[in-house]
């Protein structure tokens, strides 16, 4: 059954990262409902919450997908987890001398503030869950809204479990050393640069062969010699040697 599921990533702070993170979920059809960033407790990564329409498998099979990209430390799917989440809301109302008391009584019970005030206008702060903000923001209409922006959901799961990563090293200047040399994901930055040399050792091996052969064939071409006769001669040896 498809629902609105929140999942909470930790990636690299670098740049390039959220348009990696956004393309994956738009190749897999997935609405990205809201998308907040930023930092978190540990310094050099950010902290995505992400909310998206779809049943539990599809949800869980983006996890795992997201979970290969290069700067994602930690995806994890809090949907069903014990929660607190909240949103922000900034509401410019339009407010005149006729209906401002209307509208400041409605500001007092959804216990919002007014964070700006004009002739003809206000602005209002609604902070609270989702159903909240959209419970303001239907009472609001009915004086008009000129205007509304909304921050999308920040989560965190109750009590002391937490969604971060485990610590790369207990001590933090070797933490932030290793980082910088290596990325958080070590081993799998390492694993990709084994296989980046890996395939450059391939191709130029495969050069040197191919300019060896075609220096035993103009040798076998000028002094009419079989080909048996060239392999393991000197020049041969020699050509493989300057090559490298």
């Amino acid at each position: 059954m498809a629902s609105r599921n929140t999942i909470v990533a930790h990636v690299e702070d670098r740049p390039g990262v959220l348009a990696r993170v956004a393309s994956l979920f738009r190749r897999r059809g997935f609405n990205i409902e809201s998308l907040t960033v930023g930092h978190c407790e540990e310094p050099g990564l950010s902290r995505m919450t992400i909310v998206v329409d779809g049943d539990d498998h599809q949800v869980d099979q983006v996890c795992r997908q997201l979970f290969k990209l290069i700067d994602v430390v930690s995806v994890q799917d809090i949907t069903y987890a014990p929660m607190v989440d909240r949103e922000l809301a900034l509401i410019k109302v339009s407010a005149s001398n006729f209906n401002r008391r209307e509208v400041l009584d409605m500001v007092e019970m959804f216990r919002a503030d007014v964070v700006d005030v004009d002739a003809d206008a206000l602005i209002v702060q609604v902070l609270g869950d989702e159903g909240k903000v959209d419970a303001a923001v239907k009472m609001f209409e009915q004086f008009g809204i000129l205007e509304m922006v909304r921050t999308g959901r920040v989560a965190m799961v109750r009590g002391t479990e937490t969604t971060k990563p485990p610590a790369i090293s207990d001590s933090q200047q070797a933490a932030a050393a290793i980082r910088a040399m290596l990325g958080r994901r070590q081993g799998r930055h390492e694993s990709a640069v084994r296989r980046h040399h890996r395939r450059a050792d391939a191709v130029r091996e495969r050069e040197i062969y191919a300019v060896v052969d075609r220096v035993v064939e103009g040798q076998r071409q000028t002094h009419g010699i079989g080909g048996n006769e060239l392999v393991g001669a000197p020049a041969h040896r020699d050509v493989r040697q300057v090559v490298q």
